[in-house]
């Protein structure tokens, strides 16, 4: 028994020391992404640092290690480059500002779906430029969203547009949160 609960343990041990390397990697990774002039290879690395810090926080997911903390501004910094260079509009710039925040996994997975479906909506109107930013108030961490204008195609899919906004407004009320968006 005494055996056992040993190696439980170093397995507990290796498991979060994977998922930190990962995380590691990936930080360097999205480090020289923003530094790099060719800017197809840069986003190349930015791809494999989402890849990989996605990589991680599935890791920690599958080994219960919930309590460990997702700096939030690298985390909507990988989900929005993903989104935007899949989407119809990959020329559209985009920027994460702000506080980095670290919030434990689940919470911020929570916060990165609720980016994501409002960033795909932004997208379906082909904006110029999106700004996320991340304010710490003294109570809560607000994640605030702007687009200005590019092409205007509105999203003519209403029942996805509804479908969007439900499970937005689903996910927010879980987090206990609040969210507005103006169009």
């Amino acid at each position: 028994e005494e055996v056992a609960a040993s190696h439980a343990d170093m397995f507990r041990e290796f498991n979060h020391r994977a998922v930190n390397h990962l995380q590691l990697v990936s930080a360097l990774l999205d480090s020289r992404s923003r530094n790099e002039e060719d800017g197809e290879f840069a986003a190349m690395v930015a791809r494999a640092s989402a890849n990989t810090l996605m990589i991680s926080n599935l890791h920690r997911r599958m080994n219960g290690d919930e309590d460990v903390a997702t700096r939030l501004q690298l985390f909507l910094h990988q989900v929005a480059s993903g989104l935007i260079e899949t989407s119809s509009s990959p020329e559209t710039n985009f920027w994460v500002e702000g506080d980095d925040i670290e919030l434990p996994s689940g919470q911020a997975i929570s916060v990165s779906i609720v980016v994501a479906e409002t960033l795909r909506l932004l997208l379906a109107d082909h904006p110029a430029s999106i700004a996320i930013s991340i304010i710490r108030s003294a109570t809560e961490p607000i994640v605030e969203i702007r687009a200005k204008a590019g092409q205007a195609t509105p999203m003519s899919n209403k029942p996805a547009r509804a479908f969007s906004q439900a499970f937005i407004d689903a996910t927010v009320a879980q987090l206990h949160a609040r969210y507005s968006l103006d169009q």
